[in-house]
């Protein structure tokens, strides 16, 4: 009796214990919103916030990794969103902690509840509290971990499941392909099991159907926040006519029935096979060719989403030749192909579909963490911590789970030994967040108690965030001459400190793509040149500012081109624009078009091989321009779709003699990039001259390098035009 009561006592103390750290982990790492600041990540975040407040049109007006709802999960507070973000994150935040609770009490073995509050615990602390978006996807792994609840309601459960990956399609397009992806991997993997069982194979494939039709139809409903009731509207007329056409099926099967005993007997059961089919397929009619007419269309949100994300593993692939991220990478790829395996034992033990999930899951985070060798590569380790305590929580195998256990004992060492490291000792370089701190500072008490605090005076907190943004733009002030001289004038900037425009008040009429470094294929580019060409800003700011070592002509090369043609520096202030954080902006105005071809029909077809010189001779006042065609071999496609592509590099050899090397994209460089004159890196004197016309040749020949030549085809095919730039 006394060992029975001890038991209890140590129980109800280990529960207290948990409880105590769950509460202490959702107030230390509380996603609270933040202020609006300067630099390339915080422009983005600010703009998304901003585009969102405009009403902007995403896939039309916009094209970002985001959607019409990513400043939820990414953005800055503005007076009017603030409360939303704050709510939205909250109720992520909460619902993450609450489904992992329930999964921890639904647990028997006392060394799963161990392994898997570790897990959990460890993922938030060196995730630095994880990002909403990988909340929302543990929380999605969690509920497909029950099983006893999937056996009940599977329909259900994949009923909501798709509506919230259709949601996540609209924050951040990656989180919705990861979701609905890892949902429908589920399902199939269900199907194969009913099919093999021979039981419940129905159930199995119209559970597959409700989870793509409920995303879809809430990405229809929601692409547009400010046409939600009518799209609502649409979709209930959608549902209404499917389920009609299905009760006159059975109606006409039951002739010779009284009506209202067939709706008695039937609608309180389960609907045949056939009703369900023909509800299908009049819901997938009506629904899509809707889609297919409507404006704006999720098909074009989709396609340009689907651009940025299919340029970004080749165009931000970044490998840093550091030996932290070096030994990094290798135990990462060594992680990688052990959690592979660790599935593949999942698998054998009769959880084929949770398996599937998790291994759509691992692979997504992997190019997400590495193909950016930088602060990225912890994301990997975040969530391969939280993943294989949660996969050993199904292994029933003794010997299987022992294993498990020790691969999560390296994984756990690795990632403890990385971030202490590298994020301590060069933290200033690859933080990942929006300050950089030690790992262990990061759990002071203080951070709960602010985060409290600021929760429950939630009216002075928004306000003193407001101050806040203010306080920072005061960084990127224009002076009074040049913001009277744009004033109620349409505003782009390139290549991406919007936040200028909240500074100054700026009439921002942003490109689709409004970042020049996001650009990353030839289509989007051609997206920003037709903007800019059918609706001319009235005025420009632009730096001479690129990533990764590329050249700024390079980012946008059509766009680029467009705008040296059709703007000059401004006659009323035809010298740098400076701020107190910024310098060396040029203001740039609309003018007439000064470029045109110096001898139509005359193009060169060049076929160059990789690390040879290619000798230019441009004269006074002409631009060469190359159409450059990168093509990858079938080994260098098959890399880039499953993890990244090194840089391909560009040697210029100028007249003068001296050399400079920059990074060039493959995807968009057939759209025509500029040769025969780059200003030297940080030489803004060189790129005002540029654009004031004054262009003496200054590129002698060039050729093009790769890390890897099994990776690309060994020619490159390339078209040089010559531009006449008349001169005033």
């Amino acid at each position: 009796m006394e060992i029975n009561l001890l038991d209890k006592r140590k129980k109800i103390i280990t529960y207290i214990l948990f409880i105590c750290l769950e509460i202490y982990f959702f107030l230390v790492f509380l996603p609270l919103p933040e202020s609006i600041r300067l630099g390339l990540d915080p422009s983005w975040q600010y703009a998304i916030s901003q585009a969102a407040e405009d009403g902007l049109i995403w896939g039309k007006d916009i094209v970002f990794t985001y959607g019409p709802f990513g400043y939820l999960i990414d953005g800055v507070a503005l007076e009017n969103n603030v409360i939303f973000i704050t709510a939205f994150r909250l109720i992520v935040h909460l619902a993450l902690f609450i489904t992992f609770t329930i999964k921890i009490i639904s647990l028997d073995s006392l060394s799963n509840k161990v392994w898997l509050t570790s897990g959990f615990f460890l993922a938030f602390w060196l995730g630095r509290g994880l990002g909403t978006d990988y909340k929302i996807l543990f929380i999605l792994l969690l509920i497909l971990s029950f099983d006893n609840i999937l056996q009940k309601h599977l329909r259900w459960v994949a009923l909501t499941l798709g509506a919230l990956s259709g949601f996540c399609l609209l924050t951040k397009f990656s989180l919705g392909i990861v979701t609905l992806g890892s949902l429908t991997l589920f399902l199939l993997g269900n199907i194969y099991q009913s099919l093999k069982s021979n039981t419940e194979i129905k159930r199995s494939i119209f559970a597959l159907l409700d989870a793509l039709f409920a995303a879809i139809s809430v990405a229809f409903i929601l692409l547009y926040p400010s046409s939600f009731f009518g799209r609502f509207g649409q979709i209930i007329f959608f549902l209404v006519c499917s389920g009609g056409a299905a009760i006159l099926l059975i109606l006409g099967q039951k002739k010779n029935r009284n009506i209202s005993l067939f709706l008695q007997n039937n609608l309180t059961t389960e609907i045949k096979p056939i009703s369900w089919i023909v509800f299908y397929i009049v819901y997938g009619i009506l629904l899509f060719s809707n889609i297919l007419h409507s404006d704006p269309s999720l098909i074009d949100y989709s396609k340009t989403s689907l651009q940025i994300s299919s340029g970004f593993s080749s165009a931000m692939s970044l490998y840093v030749p550091r030996f932290t991220f070096h030994i990094t990478l290798h135990t990462a790829l060594l992680g990688y192909f052990l959690s592979l395996f660790i599935l593949i034992l999942l698998a054998k033990e009769g959880s084929l579909s949770f398996a599937l999930a998790v291994f759509f899951s691992l692979f997504i985070s992997f190019k997400h963490g590495f193909i950016r060798q930088d602060g990225h590569v912890f994301y990997f380790s975040t969530v391969t911590l939280f993943v294989i305590p949660l996969c050993l929580t199904k292994i029933k195998t003794i010997r299987i789970k022992q294993y498990v256990s020790l691969f999560f004992i390296y994984i756990l060492v690795m990632a403890l030994v990385f971030n202490i490291f590298v994020r301590v000792r060069n933290v200033k370089d690859i933080s990942v967040g929006n300050v950089a701190l030690p790992i262990f500072q990061r759990l002071a008490p203080s951070y709960a108690i602010n985060n409290l605090s600021s929760l429950l005076n939630f009216n002075d907190f928004s306000s003193n965030l407001i101050e806040v943004s203010k306080n920072n733009l005061q960084g990127v002030k224009l002076s009074e001459n040049v913001t009277n001289l744009v004033k109620n004038k349409s505003v782009d900037i390139i290549p991406w400190e919007i936040s200028l425009v909240p500074a100054n008040n700026l009439n921002w009429k942003p490109r689709p793509i409004f970042q020049s470094y996001s650009a990353y294929t030839e289509k989007l580019d051609n997206i920003n040149f037709e903007s800019f060409s059918k609706e001319p800003r009235d005025y420009i700011f632009y730096s001479f500012l690129a990533i990764d070592g590329r050249h700024p002509f390079f980012d946008e090369p059509k766009t680029f081109s467009y705008v040296f043609c059709n703007y000059k520096p401004s006659s009323q202030i035809s010298d740098f624009v400076n701020t107190p954080q910024l310098s060396n902006i040029i203001l740039l105005e609309k003018s007439e078009n000064r470029c045109f071809l110096d001898a139509p029909n005359s193009d060169k077809n060049i076929s160059l091989p990789w690390n040879t010189f290619l000798s230019l001779d441009a004269a006074n006042n002409v631009i060469i321009k190359a159409n450059v065609d990168i093509k990858y071999s079938l080994l260098g496609k098959l890399i880039k779709s499953i993890f990244r592509v090194p840089p391909v590099t560009i040697v210029i050899t100028h007249k003068d003699g001296s050399t400079q090397q920059y990074r060039i994209i493959p995807e968009n460089s057939n759209n025509g990039v500029i040769v025969s004159h780059l200003p030297r890196k940080k030489n803004h004197q060189e790129v005002l001259s540029f654009f004031k016309g004054e262009l003496l040749p200054q590129v002698d020949s060039f050729s093009f390098q790769n890390r890897n030549s099994l990776l690309y085809k060994p020619t490159i095919n390339i078209t040089l035009s010559s531009v006449y730039v008349e001169q005033e």
